[in-house]
């Protein structure tokens, strides 16, 4: 059991000599506002493979009813052991890249410590977080070290891994969704899924946040989150059309942005957050790889049909779905006609942490 009282270990896979070696993966849980994703991987003769991947509408309500919700979509698809790595999306974790100088491990532990109390909006107490190493290279001349620094509010943690014991699994890691998500873009990109090699930036449209994150060779470089979602989308839609909320939604998904009036609203407003974040990486941070290639657009937002079209358009970049399924570490998966895939990034960088290189 996860104990809650150290701060360092809420986040932390346990590590085990077979932990690589395992036939199947953890059972990553990307919990979303609106719908639960699974994926288990399995490894057979050296190849990876999809074992299980399913998705299931949140619950709305209690903890319980969370619960409830994770044992019954697990146990209906049929997934292998217990252990689970979840996930934590949107404004409830905060995340902060950290640059600090060449020091020994518990340096590192207490330089953290004051750049917890420095960073985070509340006492340090107050959070359950984690960092973790990311690189070491040259700035101005001098060797430096840069971590990332992720933290939760306790009681939130708190309830995520209380639901996922009461449903009678193991909760072997909370992640923020947005390191899920590098890990899966960085497993792509080893296994030749263009453009996940180059400097890209993801978008990931969520229901009601989105996340944006560049990335140069799957490292990560630059995060921010916006309060753009689908729900916009949908409330454009349908201001726009007289639609109810739920007639809104099904439109959406089944005609391109363009096609409704008004919508131009919410993806262009998505569109000026992502550009104001390109500039602010280009001109702010000190990276050598100023020039972002691609976007790559995942999350339930990836869906609506002609949104990548439409982003591009507004950014000037090429704009492409990222499917993980398409591709070649997943010879036997269903490829580029699966549509869904999108929807199934986290999910995917979830079950390959501690499991997969």
């Amino acid at each position: 059991m996860i104990k809650l009282s150290q701060p360092h270990h809420i986040f932390k896979p346990i590590q085990t000599r077979t932990a690589g070696r395992r036939a199947f993966s953890p059972i990553g849980l990307d919990l979303g506002s609106s719908q639960i994703k699974l994926m288990q991987l399995q490894r057979k003769n050296g190849v990876v493979s999809i074992y299980r991947c399913a998705s299931f509408p949140s619950p709305a309500g209690r903890d319980g009813d969370l619960a409830d919700t994770i044992q019954r979509a697990l146990k209906e698809a049929g997934c292998r052991g217990r252990r689970v790595v979840a996930s934590l999306h949107g404004q409830a974790a905060i995340l902060r890249r950290i640059t600090l100088p060449p020091l020994s491990p518990p340096e590192v532990s207490r330089a953290m410590r004051w750049e917890a109390e420095k960073q985070l909006p509340l006492p340090a107490e107050e959070f359950v977080y984690d960092y973790a190493f990311l690189e070491k290279r040259n700035f101005r001349g001098k060797t430096v070290l840069d971590f990332i620094l992720a933290a939760v509010p306790r009681s939130v943690a708190e309830n995520c891994t209380e639901a996922v014991l009461k449903a009678g699994y193991f909760p072997e890691a909370i992640e923020a969704a947005p390191l899920a998500l590098r890990r899966a873009v960085h497993w792509c990109g080893s296994h030749n899924l263009p453009p996940c090699n180059g400097t890209v930036l993801v978008i990931h449209v969520g229901r009601e946040n989105s996340d944006l994150l560049v990335l140069h060779r799957g490292r990560h470089r630059f995060y921010r989150p916006v309060n753009v979602g689908i729900n916009h989308f949908c409330k454009e839609a349908a201001k726009s059309s007289k639609l109810s909320p739920a007639e809104a939604e099904c439109c959406l998904f089944s005609t391109a942005p363009h096609q409704h009036r008004g919508l131009g609203a919410a993806v262009s407003k998505l569109a000026r957050q992502a550009a104001r974040s390109l500039e602010f990486y280009t001109l702010e941070t000190e990276f050598p790889e100023k020039h972002c290639e691609a976007v790559l657009l995942c999350g339930g937002g990836a869906l609506i049909p002609g949104l990548e079209e439409r982003l591009s358009s507004e950014l000037g970049l090429p704009v492409s779905r990222f499917n993980p399924f398409a591709a070649s570490c997943f010879p036997d998966g269903p490829g580029n006609g699966f549509e869904s895939g999108p929807l199934y990034s986290i999910a995917l960088g979830l079950a390959l942490r501690g499991w997969a290189g």
